[in-house]
């Protein structure tokens, strides 16, 4: 059995007054990164194996550091499978974002891999059993605070929105900009009329089904309150590699622009 308690923080995501704030990790890794990340205001941390060569072994140590920080750790799986998502929950994630979900099956399908029984398959790792007399509500406590939002990034996902903000077990929904400007056969332009049809409709059924929702990423302040002006439950501010390229980037012009007024 892993060492990792049950760690009911998951919801954290979810902030009544306020938008949350998540920062990704996709490719820098050390175990001290996400108490950074948590010292420095993030509500939450993102964490990518879809796109990236993080493994087991790296998201374990990822949690280690977060547990220490007191953050939830939301993990995008590689694959939306039991045996991976199974796995990532045995190592203390607190939640997934699950890529790729087209339609009402895809939902079900991923609720169901991260929720106990009856509400889903989740497998005990033996923390449930070892938690009794108290197993029940240790059960309960998980399924309720081990969150799920769905990556909606396809156009049949846009299409089949409706059922599934409707799907019981999914908590929110994320619009994956990239791949769905992708599907639409647009890449990378989220002016076209075809994108922004497409992004409307899935927030407008969000809306609809009051079901949490967020948009992409916001890298700058404006680009945040826009999203929140619009609803967004959250906002992913952005990756560690874009985070610090910024920085360094605003340090080295304000340097730069202070040197030639010193110098007249």
């Amino acid at each position: 059995m892993s060492s990792n308690p049950i760690r009911p923080i998951g919801r954290r995501i979810f902030q009544p007054d306020r938008l949350s704030i998540g920062i990704g990790i996709s490719d820098l890794f050390s175990p001290r990164l996400i108490p950074v990340l948590a010292s420095a205001g993030a509500d939450y941390v993102f964490i990518d194996m879809e796109h990236t060569r993080f493994t087991l072994h790296d998201i374990a140590s990822f949690i280690d550091g977060a547990q220490a920080a007191d953050v939830p750790v939301i993990v995008r799986p590689p694959e939306v499978s039991r045996s991976c998502m199974g796995r990532l929950l045995d190592l203390g994630a607190d939640g997934f974002f699950a890529p790729r979900i087209d339609n009402a099956a895809d939902a079900a399908r991923a609720a169901r891999f991260t929720k106990y029984p009856p509400a889903g398959e989740r497998g005990d790792s033996g923390r449930i059993y070892a938690a009794r007399p108290d197993s029940t509500r240790a059960r309960d406590d998980a399924n309720e605070n081990t969150v799920l939002i769905v990556i909606v990034e396809s156009r049949d996902g846009a299409e089949n929105i409706d059922e599934i903000c409707q799907t019981p077990g999914v908590d929110g929904v994320s619009i994956g900009h990239a791949d769905l400007s992708l599907s639409l056969g647009v890449p990378g332009d989220l002016g076209s009329e075809s994108y922004r049809t497409a992004e409307q409709r899935i927030v407008d059924s969000c809306v609809r089904h009051e079901m949490p929702f967020t948009i992409g990423i916001a890298p700058t302040i404006e680009d945040a309150l826009e999203q929140r002006a619009r609803g967004c439950f959250t906002v992913f501010v952005d990756d560690e590699i874009g985070l610090l390229t910024r920085a360094v980037s605003t340090y080295v012009d304000d340097l730069r622009r202070a040197e030639k007024e010193l110098a007249g």
